[in-house]
């Protein structure tokens, strides 16, 4: 997909998440084969009068770019000054915020507030453009509840200022992350603009996001929370491999995210964010809720990847013993059962 004269790589790319996309993830699912990644929100303000964590939030790798910056906030004078800082620093593309359906922040009139407010869209949008060179996106919702779905309406208004792209994932704010996203509204705005427009929303596959692409027109697609312990998803390649590749494949990823999170990210930040992102990697896994409790309970990272670990190691073993005493309608023998499988036969052979 090309944003004027950025391109933005792959078709399938990284959707800004906050506490989630942060640089390891974005550097990880570039790797991996994500399009142009997106970083989490930058509040407009805190990042004008140099908040630390606003500033370390905006800081990305040459190996990244290229890269949109996601601006936060509902003034337009200091979201364009904002925006002018990133283009500075080197942002390829900025993005504006109206979707995040956080409490809050609609609270305070910014994210998904802004599909209630066009007036100030629109203030915001011309002065943004007005101050930037680079791509202005936005990424939007369906609408704020099912009686007002404005996504059309938005696409139309941002269009007709300059707006250089559109990401709309479909469920309202008020649906938050529940239920089912209807794509046709992504199907809807794509028919209205002649800009590009990225689907997003309940993608959790490389096959999902070539069948929302066929329903939908849409120029790439954007995965959120589908990503979340499985950065994989963006790698062509992947799902065609045999399961003894694709957990090589898993084992190298998931050793060079830690290894940039605790590069990248100060020590207490790094431990939070290893602990999380390792509970994540073993979510389909037997007992997870166990080592993920393991895991929370840890204090240093050594010992998050020792149980890690040790969970990585003994999963194979314990699906296969599963497997078969599944097809073989039979109880497993407790002499088979390594330590992740204790006590917890009868219950996957009941269900």
């Amino acid at each position: 997909m090309q944003l004027k004269d950025v391109d933005t790589g792959a078709t399938v790319r990284m959707a800004p998440m906050a506490d989630v996309s942060n640089l390891p993830f974005r550097v990880i699912v570039r790797r991996c084969g994500s399009g142009m990644a997106t970083s989490e929100e930058i509040d407009a303000a805190a990042f004008v009068y140099s908040s630390n964590r606003a500033v370390q939030t905006a800081k990305f790798l040459d190996e990244e770019k290229p890269i949109a910056m996601q601006l936060l906030g509902n003034e337009p004078g200091t979201m364009a000054q904002a925006a002018a800082m990133l283009q500075d620093m080197g942002a390829d593309v900025v993005d504006i915020n109206m979707g995040c359906p956080a409490r809050k922040i609609v609270a305070k009139g910014k994210g998904a507030a802004l599909m209630q407010d066009l007036d100030r869209t629109r203030a915001i949008l011309e002065s943004v453009r007005e101050a930037i060179s680079v791509p202005l996106t936005i990424k939007i919702r369906g609408g704020w509840d099912y009686e007002h779905l404005n996504a059309v309406e938005v696409a139309e208004l941002a269009e007709s200022i300059g707006v250089d792209g559109i990401t709309v994932h479909p469920r309202t704010r008020s649906q938050k992350f529940t239920g089912k996203a209807p794509w046709e509204i992504i199907r809807d705005v794509v028919d209205a603009v002649d800009i590009p427009v990225t689907g997003n929303g309940d993608v959790t596959s490389r096959a999902e996001a070539r069948l929302m692409i066929e329903q939908t027109g849409c120029a790439s697609v954007m995965v959120g929370r589908g990503a979340m312990g499985a950065p994989w998803i963006f790698s062509e390649g992947f799902e065609y491999m045999d399961r003894d590749a694709q957990d090589q494949y898993k084992r190298g990823v998931i050793e060079d995210h830690v290894r940039l999170m605790e590069e990248h990210l100060w020590e207490r930040k790094a431990l939070i964010q290893i602990k999380k992102n390792l509970a994540w990697y073993i979510t389909n896994g037997w007992r997870a809720r166990i080592r993920r409790r393991e895991i929370f309970e840890c204090t240093t990272v050594p010992q998050v990847w020792d149980v890690f670990l040790a969970f990585w190691e003994m999963r194979r073993h314990d699906e296969e013993i599963i497997a078969a005493a599944l097809a073989a309608k039979r109880p497993v023998s407790p002499v088979a059962q390594s330590p992740l499988l204790q006590t917890t036969t009868a219950v996957h052979l009941a269900s």
